[in-house]
């Protein structure tokens, strides 16, 4: 794993368990691991996005039993 790789994930993490303690060094500190900034925005869209529908479906109680999850049924060998 690169550094810039440990510090992505350092980042998805408190941005999706604490997102209110977020201040200017996360983002510094992605930039200090040679992240780019596009590279950054487009990780913080989809870190948000999850975390937005994750929180949607948790509210609504969805969940997937008794749905076929992939492309194929348990069994189904074609």
């Amino acid at each position: 794993m690169q550094g810039g790789d440990l510090a992505l994930l350092r980042y998805a993490e408190k941005l999706t368990l604490t997102p209110g303690e977020m201040v200017q060094s996360d983002v510094q500190a992605l930039k200090d691991a040679e992240v780019d900034d596009g590279e950054i925005l487009e990780a913080n869209q989809i870190i948000g996005y999850f975390n937005y529908v994750n929180r949607q479906l948790n509210g609504l109680g969805v969940t997937t039993d008794g749905d076929v999850v992939g492309y194929y049924a348990e069994g189904d060998k074609d």
